[in-house]
């Protein structure tokens, strides 16, 4: 059995929803991740999630591919300058953008697409840009997000290490598992603050073990040769999910399909 890909729209935001091959099976809802910038981190790997769907190491699950607006907006959660004259200043719209998805398109989901609502059931993932505003969601609102991907994150952001250093002791309570990776070659050749990426990583992983989070909740990913780009981020999508959803039992750490959950509903957009 296959999944499916569906268009949708919501509030005038685009998204592309992953429907799992068990998806309107009766009495069931699945975890739920939310991955910014639109299905381009996971529609390529449809097929493989679906084998280790097969094989069980890794559960179900709706994904929610969210297309931005402007992501130099909503993916900031705090305004700054722009790191070079020519590009526009950031917004720091971060706040309302996840509210909005915890708030009203993670209740739409459950409502259409068999997602499970509950806070151990939801993560949320990004690149760069998308990395730190899933880092600002696991902090901000850790009832609802625990599962973290951070791949290539921009902790460059001004302010975002001396955020990170203050709230990282929310996490250890809130979050059930990071995955945060980082590649040899970020940051090479550049001349602004995104020069420090790899350092930044690294100091980063420091924090948030010193939070309290051990090797069953935090994986940490430096690989040679990785650069900054779509294509190495794409690469690191299914190890990051099959760490943050996979079949490792801590404890509080697995999640699967669930009969009779909180979002089930009779009817919804399976085919």
């Amino acid at each position: 059995m296959k999944g499916s890909l569906i268009k949708d729209t919501f509030e005038d935001k685009e998204i592309t929803v992953y429907i799992p091959p068990s998806c309107g099976a009766w009495n069931i809802t699945f975890p739920l991740l939310f991955v910014q910038d639109g299905e381009y981190l996971f529609e390529t790997h449809t097929e493989l999630l679906e084998q280790m769907f097969a094989n069980g190491s890794l559960p179900e699950m709706i994904i929610a591919g969210v297309k931005p607006r402007n992501r130099l907006d909503e993916y900031t959660p705090w305004p700054a300058k722009a790191l070079a004259d020519i590009h526009p200043d950031f917004g720091g719209q971060g706040e309302a953008y996840i509210r909005f998805l915890a708030e009203r398109l993670r209740p739409y989901l459950a409502s259409n697409y068999y997602a499970d609502e509950s806070g151990g059931s939801t993560g949320i993932l990004g690149a760069s840009l998308g990395g730190l505003i899933s880092l600002y969601a696991a902090c901000t609102r850790p009832d609802i997000f625990s599962r973290i991907g951070l791949l290539s994150v921009s902790l460059w952001y001004e302010g975002a290490m001396d955020f990170l250093r203050k709230e990282a002791g929310k996490l250890a309570d809130g979050a059930s598992r990071f995955y945060l990776s980082i590649g040899t070659m970020e940051g090479s050749g550049k001349q602004t603050a995104q020069k420090d990426m790899v350092p930044l990583a690294w100091e980063a992983r420091a924090i948030l073990q010193g939070a309290g989070l051990g090797v069953e909740h935090l994986r940490f990913e430096q690989v040679e040769g990785g650069t900054h780009e779509h294509s190495w981020f794409v690469s690191q999508f299914p190890q990051a999910v099959q760490w943050l959803f996979g079949d490792e039992d801590d404890g509080k750490g697995k999640v699967s399909a669930r009969r009779g959950g909180s979002g089930w509903r009779e009817s919804g957009k399976c085919p």
